[in-house]
């Protein structure tokens, strides 16, 4: 009876079974906690781009075609396209991807959500910015979100980036079963390890205040 009480901080929206060829696409507010998947696939060994950096997580060729027009999105999604399962995080493409979400493979949304105190407070230190500012923007960028979300009909995984923290093993679980990713002990041990709440290399990559390494 309690393990049917219990709060996991994971939900899964639009079930559909994994086809063992999809786009994951990593979604949520700025500072929410994207890059925590993105390095949990990364661990897994999917393919997360290839202009992908390991300070952010992110992979710019993908980024910049989506929101600048760099290229072609589908030359990108084509050249992507020969991986069966890859992966792309960018916290705020959610504002961009219902005029694009079609031209995905199978895709599957893996979307953060985070306290938005936590949010307000690493863009104020961050970033330099007033915390009643951040708290009020934290909040109106998590309503737009989840208005997203609640317009879509391919699968969603909605996390809680602090209760996913709080049992790592079981997180690393749900995203290969939501992904479909076939993972061996050793590559599941390895994404459980990457699971890190605000690393240097992170912490540095992502602020303003100081000179960066």
């Amino acid at each position: 009876m309690l393990e049917e009480l219990a709060n996991t901080g994971v939900a899964t929206l639009n079930p559909a079974p994994a086809t063992g060829k999809a786009t994951i696409i990593i979604l949520g507010t700025p500072r929410s906690g994207t890059s925590m998947p993105a390095k949990v696939l990364d661990g897994l060994g999917v393919f997360l781009g290839d202009r992908f950096g390991r300070g952010v997580f992110e992979d710019q060729r993908i980024a910049m075609s989506i929101e600048k027009d760099a290229e072609p999105l589908e030359t990108v999604i084509r050249d992507y396209d020969s991986h069966d399962i890859w992966a792309f995080k960018r916290p705020r493409v959610f504002r961009q991807l219902d005029r694009c979400l079609h031209l995905f493979r199978n895709p599957r949304l893996v979307v953060m959500s985070r306290d938005p105190v936590a949010v307000a407070i690493r863009n104020n230190v961050s970033m330099g910015h007033e915390f009643p500012a951040c708290l009020k923007n934290a909040l109106k960028e998590m309503n737009d979100l989840f208005d997203f979300v609640g317009r879509q009909t391919v699968p969603v995984l909605c996390v809680s980036y602090e209760k996913a923290m709080a049992d790592r093993v079981a997180f690393v679980d749900r995203m290969t079963e939501f992904c479909g990713i076939s993972a061996s002990g050793e590559q599941r041990k390895l994404a459980t390890g990457n699971m890190e709440n605000g690393p240097e290399s992170y912490l540095m990559s992502s602020q303003v205040r100081f000179p960066r390494k």
